[in-house]
């Protein structure tokens, strides 16, 4: 008895000494919006340190779509993923296997990832999957919203005629599009047309005004700002992946509705001045 369970213990170490050990990850999430996919495969336990004593396998629901033969230094791609290849091939002797690919290219699915060292050998598996949530956040989107239709009302109530509803309301139903384009043009149409109201602002206060004062001036230095500080969250927003900075333009929307608020005043100001 005493043999067998020694036996049995010199198995199990010989077996660990034999099995290779991955950083495991359960879960690869990407976005529509992704160019390329890294599938991530560490090994901690190599003891060579060579990739010439390597093979690496990739598979894709149990095919494989990329292998690496070290001691040929030959590596074979799928024609399914002709993009795919090491994240770093020279970081391969340390044990990182990371494939990367084409994010059109990388499927839904389980992929699994075998690594051979000589004699010793282990293999990680994933799911990888795509997240098809919104670009961009509810809540901020419709803060933003909040702001263009703020902004444009304080513009009417200054100029005392209503108009351009079509372009607010065309503007606010892109916005809410659920697609990603979509919620990127919906965000354009939102967004940069408000140039035009300092535009519009000017011509109020010429209007109104004989002269335009240094408080008009600042009023639309202003604005200007705030349209500046949107505009570059605007740009910012849509070249990542995924959005994150629509609190920028939401900053540069508050800071011009904040101008047309204070210009209301002026405007309204120098009219009873006017009056009286």
């Amino acid at each position: 008895f005493l043999l067998i369970s020694m036996g049995e213990l010199l198995f199990s170490q010989v077996s660990r000494s034999t099995q290779l050990v991955f950083n495991a990850v359960e879960f690869v999430e990407k976005y529509a919006c992704n160019v390329t996919v890294v599938l991530p495969c560490i090994v901690t336990n190599l003891k060579e340190n060579n990739d010439s004593s390597m093979h690496v396998s990739w598979k894709r629901e149990g095919q494989v779509i990329f292998s690496f033969n070290g001691p040929e230094q030959h590596i074979y791609r799928h024609e399914s993923v002709p993009s795919a290849n090491f994240l770093s091939k020279l970081e391969l002797s340390k044990g990182i296997a990371s494939l990367v690919l084409k994010s059109a290219e990388a499927t839904d699915g389980n992929y699994s990832c075998e690594v051979t060292e000589l004699n010793r050998e282990g293999e990680t598996k994933m799911k990888l999957r795509t997240l098809m949530e919104r670009q961009f956040d509810l809540i901020q989107s419709i803060v933003i919203a909040v702001l263009v239709v703020f902004i444009i009302v304080l513009c009417w109530a200054q100029l005392g005629v209503i108009g351009e509803i079509s372009v607010l309301l065309t503007s606010l139903q892109l916005f809410a599009d659920g697609g990603i384009s979509m919620n990127q043009i919906g965000l354009a149409f939102t967004v940069l047309p408000t140039g035009m109201l300092m535009v519009l602002q000017y011509s109020i206060f010429k209007m109104i005004l004989d002269d335009l004062t240094h408080k008009g001036y600042a009023l639309l230095g202003f604005q200007v700002v705030g349209y500046i500080v949107a505009v570059v969250g605007f740009a910012l927003s849509v070249s990542a992946c995924p959005s994150l900075l629509l609190s920028v333009i939401i900053a540069g929307l508050v800071v011009m509705a904040v101008a047309d608020l204070l210009a209301l005043a002026y405007v309204y100001s120098c009219n009873m001045r006017q009056v009286f």
